[in-house]
């Protein structure tokens, strides 16, 4: 069976051939992707506050999940020197949400699922796809059940709100794990630096990180949470658009057809590959998994267990 999670649709939406290297080939383009890197760190440590809701253990095990970059580093880009400054940023996230947060009763952390893809029409099930995911939590609130969602993000709360109350992915995983609806909490990522003075910087580490700690405590912008509670309109738009575009993905394989957006190329991770680049292979890495993120699913050749 194969897997159809929230990113992998997303992505074939984008540009199928896009999909088509990340999920088919598993190719990953070599390089440190900070944005992820700092979302699966802050992640860490928001898992282990929810277990064992100790803040120290918390930040450590922020830290340590970031702390996988430092063989990667690139000196001659600055790397080192951007690496430190952003475990104080990840260290504040941790802790000013930590401050924020209400904590409820944890009912499940990082829980992946499977479930049947079903004709919304006929209630038949899919014969090759199965839709997956992984939960950041499952917690309880006032005697009902709701998905735990942690979102690091570089732009406003209110236009990350705005954007985020008809995702998709809340549809999904609400439908998919039974609850209500989801417990969403923004940690809002900072743009600020250690201070400079000519070209030279004049602020400790530590002083940083205190003064952005100090920052995001009298700031109730910069973490937030809010609920989102999907329409049965919004459910019955999900299912069926994850079923047709199924449909379409099945369409296109047997027949040969693979799309291109050019629309999307500029920025594109696959670039190079896509455009038969010289050299191109040196740049990429083949995956364990097509769903990196859910390796509990699947076997390491890439191929699902579900």
């Amino acid at each position: 069976m194969e897997l159809i999670t929230n990113s992998r649709l997303g992505m074939w939406e984008t540009c199928p051939t896009k999909a088509h290297y990340h999920y088919d080939l598993r190719l990953r383009q070599k390089g440190i992707r900070w944005a992820l890197c700092i979302g699966r760190a802050v992640h860490a440590g928001m898992e282990e506050l929810n277990q064992s809701r100790d803040l120290h253990r918390a930040v450590d095990a922020a830290l340590a999940d970031f702390a996988f970059i430092e063989t990667h580093l690139d000196e001659s880009q600055g790397e080192p020197e951007k690496y430190k400054i952003e475990r104080q940023r990840i260290a504040v996230y941790v802790t000013a949400a930590a401050a924020h947060f209400q904590q409820h009763p944890v009912v499940a952390v990082e829980a992946e699922f499977t479930r049947p893809l079903q004709n919304p029409r006929t209630g038949g099930k899919s014969r090759t796809f199965y839709l997956a995911g992984k939960a950041d939590g499952i917690v309880e609130i006032e005697g009902a059940r709701w998905l735990l969602e942690y979102k690091t993000s570089g732009v406003s709360s209110e236009e990350f709100i705005q954007h985020y109350s008809g995702n998709r992915q809340i549809a999904l995983y609400t439908e998919a794990l039974g609850v209500q609806g989801a417990l969403v909490r923004y940690i809002g990522k900072t743009r600020k630096e250690p201070k400079r003075r000519g070209g030279e910087v004049v602020e400790s580490l530590e002083d940083y990180g205190a003064r952005l700690l100090g920052d995001y405590l009298e700031d109730d912008t910069k973490i937030q949470e809010f609920l989102v509670v999907p329409t049965e309109e919004q459910l019955n738009e999900f299912r069926k658009q994850v079923w047709d575009a199924a449909q379409v993905m099945l369409f296109e394989r047997r027949a040969g057809i693979l799309r291109k957006n050019y629309h999307e190329c500029a920025n594109c991770d696959f670039h190079a590959v896509c455009h038969n680049e010289t050299g191109w292979e040196s740049q990429y890495y083949v995956s364990e998994y097509d769903h990196d993120e859910l390796p509990g699913l699947q076997r390491a050749d890439g191929s699902n267990s579900a």
